[in-house]
C-alpha cells in the first residue's frame, strides 16, 4: 500500500521526544519502499493543543524537515481542529503539483535546486510562523495556510491518497 501512495504524512507528537526521534527511521523506511518515486513526504507535529507539555520545538520540526528534504512541515491538533484541514490540503496540493508539473531536464532540476525561494522570506522563529498562519516548505518557500485556489487537476484513478505513518 505504501508503495502506491501519492503522498505520505509522517506524524509525531510534539509532547514526545521519542516519537520525534523516530521520524528519521520512518522517512528512510518510506523512501526505501517508494523505490525512488518522487512522492511528497510531509512532516506533521501533532497535539499542538498541548503547548504547555511541549518537548519538541516547532523550529526542531522545521529544521528536521529541511534536513531531510521533505515537502512541507506543519503542526496541528486533532482535538481543537487547529490546522487539520491545512495538513490534508497541503498533501493534496503537493500531489497535484507532482501530477501537473511537466517533466524537466536534469539541467532545469539542477538550476531549481540552487535557486533561492522567491515567494517570501521565512520568519526565523517557528512561533512567528505559526502565529502568522503559514507553514514553510523545506525549500524555504512560504505557503499561507489559506492560499488562492489552484486550477483543478485530474486525480489519478488510484483509490489511494496518502499514508500516515
Amino acid at each position: 500500500m505504501l508503495r502506491e501512495s501519492q503522498a505520505i504524512l509522517i506524524v509525531y507528537s510534539i509532547v514526545s521526544e521519542a516519537s520525534f526521534d523516530s521520524v528519521l527511521m520512518r522517512v528512510v523506511h518510506a523512501r526505501s519502499i517508494l523505490e525512488g518515486r518522487d512522492v511528497p513526504i510531509i512532516l506533521v507535529g501533532a497535539k499542538a493543543d498541548l503547548e504547555n507539555y511541549r518537548q519538541v520545538s516547532s523550529s526542531s520540526g522545521l529544521q528536521l524537515a529541511r534536513e531531510l528534504g521533505l515537502s512541507a512541515f506543519l503542526e496541528c491538533s486533532a482535538k481543537t481542529k487547529y490546522q487539520v484541514d491545512e495538513v490534508f490540503e497541503t498533501a493534496v496540493r503537493q500531489m497535484l503539483v507532482e501530477k501537473v508539473e511537466p517533466a524537466r531536464s536534469t539541467e532545469a532540476d539542477s538550476q531549481r535546486d540552487t535557486e533561492q525561494p522567491t515567494e517570501g522570506s521565512v520568519p526565523e522563529d517557528a512561533e512567528e510562523q505559526r502565529e502568522a498562519g503559514i507553514h514553510t516548505e523545506p525549500s524555504g518557500a512560504v505557503q499561507e495556510t489559506n492560499p488562492a485556489p489552484r486550477p483543478a487537476a485530474r486525480a489519478s484513478s488510484s483509490n489511494r491518497c496518502c499514508i500516515i505513518i
